[in-house]
């Protein structure tokens, strides 16, 4: 069973792994600035303790090392369940581009702290840079599964602990050596801490830039669930672990928005309004409205033969007869009616339709022939094809509706 179901999981597209590898990009410019800064911050303090008149061996800048680490760990202790929340509420995507643009604005407030000897205001927008990071943390660890789907995790989270982690060990010894080069050549620490986070400011605009291509999924997204499976396997055997699985959604997530397998049945009205949404992309500029109205019920009605069981459709109409609660099949503010009336009200303003009869007068009758023909087809165990038999009653109904 594991092994049909590895199978089935999601592929990552072209397009997502072009964003994940940007991501790793990201990742890993972001690890290196905030380590760089810290470990400019370090030495910075050692050559003023040892040749500023201000500060002296016994200032608090000779202990600077250590008040850097309290700085650097201190918001993930103290922010990290909020700004977990934070990346569950909004999408990940623009976190991240958001956290990127932030970067350069305190790599630059940096520059200008070390070009202007202001040490206590350079450690402020460290302490800025480090809430930053904290921010940014979980919002690129819960995008990677938006990107490359759960069967391609491990390796992806693989490839961004190794780049994380090469990032910081290449800053703390890189910075440390460029630092002292720069301080010994200009016997200058302000300098020599100075350039770098130049350097580093500019490197950092074409990577936010990048982050702008990244791939957007909306906040506390399930990916599309695939009916199908119910059309394949039947309703009764298809479990709710089995829902879980392929939709790539946690049983906490599910079970937040659905109280089981039967609640689910209502979300198939969406996969209906979804299909609507798909043709009225499609050009129909030469159709009238009962021809449009016919194509869009084929259409429909095919997506229904393909891919809905017509078990899975019973149970929908019966569900919605014994509920107490919203009928969403009857919900007018569902994308059906909206489409539906906008067909009708073009049709009378062509005089194509009858204006004996209100826009939501026919709409309503529409709807109300386009369920019974589903529900008298699943009556007859699906005996005949249902697109067929449509496609000889529906312009049949309809032009009972045509202007004379």
């Amino acid at each position: 069973m594991d092994d049909v179901q590895t199978s089935k999981k999601k592929m990552p597209s072209k397009k997502e792994w072009r964003g994940f590898y940007s991501l790793i990009l990201i990742q890993a410019q972001n690890a290196f600035n905030e380590k760089a800064a810290q470990f400019l911050l370090i030495p910075l303090g050692v050559w003023l303790a040892a040749n500023s008149a201000v500060y002296g061996p016994d200032s608090w800048v000779n202990s600077l090392q250590y008040i850097l680490a309290c700085i650097f760990v201190l918001p993930y202790i103290l922010f990290s369940p909020f700004v977990g929340w934070l990346a569950d509420c909004f999408c990940k995507a623009r976190i991240i581009q958001f956290m990127s643009f932030l970067q350069i604005l305190v790599l630059g407030a940096m520059f200008l702290c070390y070009k202007y000897e202001n040490i206590e205001m350079a450690v402020f927008w460290f302490c800025v840079f480090s809430v930053q990071a904290t921010i940014l943390s979980p919002a690129k660890k819960g995008v990677v599964k938006d990107m490359v789907g759960s069967r391609q995790l491990g390796y992806a989270s693989g490839l961004m602990e190794m780049s994380l982690i090469l990032s910081m060990l290449a800053a703390q010894i890189g910075i440390f050596v460029w630092f002292d080069i720069l301080q010994v050549s200009s016997n200058d620490g302000w300098e020599a801490a100075a350039f770098p986070t130049l350097i580093l400011t500019c490197i950092a605009v074409p990577v936010a830039i990048a982050a702008l291509s990244l791939p957007r999924y909306p906040a506390n997204q399930t990916r599309k669930f695939e009916w199908k499976l119910f059309y394949e396997q039947g309703y009764e055997e298809t479990t709710v672990e089995e829902i879980i699985f392929e939709s790539e959604t946690s049983k906490g997530s599910f079970y937040h928005y659905f109280d089981g397998k039967d609640a689910l049945l209502s979300s198939l009205s969406v996969l209906f309004d979804e299909r609507y949404e798909e043709l009225m992309q499609q050009p129909h500029d030469e159709m009238d409205c009962i021809e449009l109205l016919c194509w869009f019920n084929q259409e429909l009605f095919t997506t229904i033969e393909n891919t809905v069981s017509i078990e899975l459709l019973a149970r929908l109409f019966s569900s919605q007869l014994v509920t107490k609660g919203e009928k969403h099949l009857l919900d007018r503010k569902r994308t059906y009616y909206r489409l539906l009336r906008q067909i009708v009200s073009q049709g009378q303003e062509r005089e194509e339709l009858t204006d004996t009869r209100t826009v939501s007068e026919i709409v309503k009758a529409y709807a109300m022939f386009e369920r019974g023909l589903m529900y008298d087809w699943c009556l007859s165990g699906g005996e005949y094809s249902l697109v067929q038999y449509a496609r000889e009653m529906m312009p049949l109904f309809l032009d009972g509706f045509r202007k004379k």
